[in-house]
């Protein structure tokens, strides 16, 4: 039996861009605040305004750290199998889901520009109802359905042997 597997999470740039855009907030703060600590370590009196000061930076970090935990650390999984295309990305799918060779009408390997292609990274769908979970720029598995003209596109990696593992199974689909 012929398997392939991808397992991506969302690119490294975008995990920079979330650490700065926590750390301006944080250095404000600071700059701000930094009368009020200092007064605090002269005092051991903590005003109002540095508990406030305080009760901001942990909102900040609570908020930045539940973003970390639901949009970069979950992976797409993808699998193709003899069963058909299995695919799991937590938090947007609880369980996985599974497009058995039955339901393929047709299956391509494309490039896939998230911006241009789909507004966007994570879950998407179009304006022409099409859907996909779109975690980079690059090779994807674009999968017709028979029961529909919408499509599912899934970013993977390895799409030489990704096109290899589906036209094994498309070919013994097809002789069927």
């Amino acid at each position: 039996m012929r398997t392939f597997i991808s397992v991506q999470r969302m690119p490294s740039w975008m995990l920079l861009l979330l650490f700065v855009s926590a750390v301006v907030p944080i250095l404000i703060i600071f700059g701000v605040g930094y009368n009020e600590y200092t007064l605090y370590r002269e005092t051991g009196e903590i005003s109002p305004e540095l508990e406030e000061m305080l009760q901001a930076l942990v909102i900040i970090l609570i908020t930045y750290i539940s973003i970390y935990f639901v949009l970069f650390l979950p992976p797409l999984k993808v699998r193709i199998n003899h069963e058909g295309i299995h695919y799991f990305c937590f938090p947007y799918l609880r369980k996985g889901k599974s497009i058995s060779w039955q339901e393929i009408k047709n299956v391509e390997i494309v490039h896939v520009n998230p911006l241009g292609d789909f507004g966007g990274w994570g879950y998407r769908a179009t304006w022409k109802g099409n859907k996909g979970y779109i975690l980079k720029s690059g090779p994807a598995i674009k999968i017709e359905r028979k029961a529909s003209d919408k499509t599912m596109t899934l970013t993977i990696n390895q799409a030489e042997q990704a096109q290899r593992v589906l036209n094994h199974y498309l070919q013994k689909q097809e002789a069927q």
